[in-house]
């Protein structure tokens, strides 16, 4: 059968048939399954691959306490450790302190490890603060080359609590 086409009035067309728009229409519900299939494969990929860090085991590293004494974070091992890096002249830091210092009385019988990090120049700064803001948590380590917190770690800027 043919039909009129008015794009081309002197030549008539053949009528598509009910098999050949299933057929158009299959191919069309394939491509689309085709690519929800490939995005879900991406997401299940992207799902097994964290984010840098996000998972990984922290940077290992041995630093001065504020009496001189090393601490390395090996130390630590098989407890929870919070690292915070911190300054005295970081407003958020000072801020941030006394909930740190709560959280640690609080959780340290059951295996909570504070290590606090000092980005300061000097121990002069430091230990007033820790007067100040009577913190018990152990150790208050020095970084004042930054070779941790931002060689290691990448902190810039603004200050970071793992």
């Amino acid at each position: 059968m043919f039909y009129f086409n008015p794009q081309f009035p002197r030549e008539g067309r053949k009528r598509p048939s009910l098999n050949d728009a299933l057929f158009r229409r299959s191919r069309t519900v394939k491509l689309c399954f085709s690519i929800t299939m490939l995005m879900l494969l991406a997401l299940c990929i992207a799902a097994s691959n964290p984010v840098s860090g996000a998972q990984d085991a922290a940077h290992g590293f041995t630093l001065p306490d504020i009496n001189g004494k090393k601490v390395s974070l090996s130390e630590f091992k098989g407890k929870v450790v919070i690292l915070n890096f911190w300054a005295t002249w970081c407003g958020p830091c000072r801020a941030e302190m006394p909930s740190l210092n709560k959280l640690y009385i609080d959780l340290k019988d059951k295996g909570l490890a504070v290590i606090a990090i000092s980005v300061d120049t000097s121990e002069k700064t430091v230990r007033p603060f820790i007067k100040e803001q009577r913190l018990l948590f152990p150790p208050v380590l020095m970084d004042k080359d930054k070779a941790v917190s931002f060689d290691e770690y990448g902190i810039l800027g603004r200050l970071r609590l793992f």
